[in-house]
Formats: C-alpha cells, sequence, structure tokens
C-alpha cells in the first residue's frame, strides 16, 4: 500500500466518515491523522474497481445527505444497511459488502449470500480487518503487540478503535 492512490482527499474522507458509520468504529480509527498505509484509501480504490465509481458515488451522496439532516451515525447505518426501514435496494447490498470487506479483508459482491463468496483483496486489507479488533485480537502472524502481553488484560474496545462508551466502575 505504499503506492499513493490518486482518490480526490474529500472524497476519501467522506468515505471513511460513511464507513465510520456504517462499521461502529470511530472516524480517528478508519483514517487516523497521520497514516502511512491509508487503509480507507486502499479499500476505496478496490470497490470502485469492484463496484464501479457511480455506484460508489451515490452511496457517498446518500450518506452525506443523511449527515446533512442531523442523523446519528446509527442512524445513518440503519437507513443505508437497509434495516430500517427493510431494504434490499443495491445501494444496501453495496454497504453491506463494504461492511464485509471493512471486518473481514474479503469483498463479497452486492447480494452475496454465500459465506464462501468473498476474495480476499489484499493482505493489508485482512490484517486491518476490524474483525480482529472487534475481537480485541490480531490477524495470525501479525501483531502490534510484544512477546508477552498475553499476560496483561487486553486493552478495552474503545482502545481498540470501537465507538462504543466507555463504562464507569
Amino acid at each position: 500500500m505504499a503506492t499513493v492512490l490518486a482518490i480526490p482527499a474529500t472524497r476519501a474522507a467522506t468515505f471513511a466518515a460513511m464507513s465510520a458509520a456504517l462499521t461502529g468504529f470511530t472516524p480517528d480509527f478508519i483514517a487516523p491523522p497521520v497514516d502511512p498505509n491509508q487503509l480507507h484509501a486502499h479499500l476505496l480504490h478496490h470497490i470502485d474497481e469492484l463496484a464501479g465509481t457511480t455506484s460508489v458515488d451515490q452511496l457517498l451522496a446518500q450518506f452525506t445527505v443523511l449527515q446533512a439532516h442531523g442523523q446519528t451515525s446509527q442512524q445513518i447505518a440503519d437507513v443505508m444497511l437497509g434495516i430500517s426501514p427493510s431494504s434490499h435496494a443495491p445501494a444496501a447490498q453495496l454497504a453491506q459488502s463494504i461492511v464485509k470487506l471493512w471486518y473481514l479483508g474479503s469483498w463479497y459482491p452486492p447480494g452475496s449470500t454465500s459465506a464462501f463468496d468473498g476474495n480476499v483483496v489484499s493482505s493489508q486489507a485482512y490484517v486491518g480487518g476490524l474483525a480482529w479488533r472487534a475481537m480485541q485480537a490480531h490477524a495470525m502472524g501479525d501483531s502490534p503487540f510484544k512477546f508477552g502481553d498475553w499476560t496483561s488484560a487486553p486493552p478495552s474496545l474503545a482502545e481498540f478503535g470501537a465507538d462504543v462508551p466507555e463504562h464507569k466502575s
């Protein structure tokens, strides 16, 4: 992912904000201020190739409208993922595929119902998959932790980038 992708900064920022709403992770985790890997731009590039820039731009426009109307991240996710109101529209299916890509690092074609239709788009997408963060784990062979970290309690989900309220003890 060292290659700089030719994606306009505003489009990448909108995609990152939409991805944060859809995945339940914080915007700063999805697109950190200092991010040499630019995973969000990398994934957007793959989605453009796999689903078509026009479809992606329509989804980004839907997000922008919902955000402009003051919807919360949860409300935006519910509408865009076809949860409330219930929808199997192509845009909702594309949003669902984007969530799968963020969590698993694999692209599942919109509307796919098979657990085995996915294709890993890159090693960076797999290692950066949000499923690892949600499980407070890491991909095999890749770890940001040092030897012996298993002797300490794992960090909270919020420390892993999940957009969850902190529980006070």
